[in-house]
């Protein structure tokens, strides 16, 4: 039998199927079959177990995944309920804090009614005197308490609203309606228990402008600004174009008043210094926090 190009062997067919369904359990199967060929028939064979596994794996992962997302979907409904809790106690204590605020306005406002009777029983002109300023401080730590009352928040308060009304306050009180004022403040928030400190200085040396700094009904101007000047520092300006200081003012020796300005200046842990610059220039330092 003869054999042409064109039946090499290239063209016989592979019987490496049929012998590994023939000599599998044969012992001679190892030498049947090159190496190569008996570990491509062993893949085959084990194909179809590794399959099974992987599929147990992908069936345990999915469940793991199915109950943490049970977990994670109940700790988010737990979260939700406390959120909610939280804004309502919230929402109550608001409403209790601005009540207090209120409540503490009206009797502010109680004794400074009291005080006006004093004051008109009174003969003597420096105890009226005192009575009027003690009025003003009274009226001003309501105001306080009022502005507090009608903010969003308790941390903090508008202060150039909070200057002028001061300003106006006693621009009535005193009748110097000729006087103009300038506020101007910087955006940095101010903590409230600074801000009435500030109120009570503002308070003080507005006082003492419109009854010594200019002549009765007399113009004039006041500006009144806050700024900060350091990475934790505020500066806080008043300056008028009155008479300016006496020069025989003592710190020593000072007015009531003066000493209620430099106890708040205490309390901020700030600096005082006055200068007389065209007018009188009050120039106050003191830290954020």
């Amino acid at each position: 039998m003869s054999f042409s190009k064109s039946n090499n062997y290239q063209n016989l067919p592979d019987l490496s199927s049929i012998w590994c369904s023939e000599f599998e359990g044969d012992p001679s199967f190892n030498t049947i079959l090159p190496e190569r060929h008996r570990q491509k028939m062993r893949s085959k064979g084990n194909r179809g177990h590794h399959h099974e596994c992987f599929e147990e794996n992908v069936d345990r992962r999915i469940n793991k995944l199915e109950h943490s997302n049970r977990v994670l979907r109940s700790d988010l409904r737990n979260c939700k309920k406390t959120i909610e809790s939280l804004k309502n106690s919230l929402r109550k204590n608001e409403t209790i804090l601005r009540e207090i605020h209120h409540r503490m306005k009206n009797h502010l406002q109680l004794v400074s009614n009291l005080l006006l009777l004093e004051e008109g029983k009174c003969g003597s002109p420096e105890f009226m005197e005192a009575l009027r300023q003690s009025r003003a401080c009274i009226r001003l730590i309501a105001k306080f308490h009022d502005t507090l009352y009608m903010t969003r928040s308790f941390d903090s308060i508008n202060f150039v609203e909070y200057v002028r009304t001061i300003a106006d306050s006693l621009s009535t009180l005193y009748g110097r309606d000729a006087i103009s004022f300038s506020v101007s403040a910087c955006r940095e928030p101010l903590e409230k228990d600074k801000a009435l400190y500030l109120g009570l200085i503002i308070n003080e040396i507005l006082t003492n402008s419109f009854k010594y700094a200019f002549p009765e009904e007399a113009a004039g101007s006041i500006s009144i600004d806050l700024r900060k000047t350091g990475a934790r520092r505020f500066t806080l300006t008043i300056r008028d174009n009155g008479r300016g200081l006496p020069e025989s003012m003592d710190s020593n020796n000072s007015s009531s008043g003066l000493k209620i300005v430099q106890c708040m200046v205490s309390q901020l842990e700030g600096t005082l210094d006055f200068r007389n610059e065209k007018g009188t220039m009050v120039i106050i330092t003191f830290p954020d926090r």
